[in-house]
């Protein structure tokens, strides 16, 4: 199982960029004051970085939808008519 679990880590990590959280993010999610820290961290690393979206099955946590989400169902059926 480990095995597995190394090999899907090692392809997410060379398809994907992972993005430094720094002090400063941290301060900018925790004046969000929302319900959810972990939700305010991904929100506001994805605004300050320009993602593109977010891919999460807690859409209703997203208050402010600058940055467009999608629930993991929504995210698929979109990539696939690309």
């Amino acid at each position: 199982m480990k095995i597995l679990v190394d090999t899907i880590a090692d392809t997410l990590t060379a398809i994907y960029k992972i993005t430094p959280v720094f002090e400063d993010t941290i301060k900018a999610a925790l004046g969000l004051r929302w319900k959810d820290f972990e939700d305010a961290v991904q929100y506001t690393v994805a605004r300050e970085n320009n993602f593109d979206g977010i891919i999460t099955r807690n859409i209703d946590n997203y208050e402010d939808h600058a940055v467009p989400c999608y629930s993991p169902t929504d995210f698929l059926s979109f990539f696939h008519t690309r």
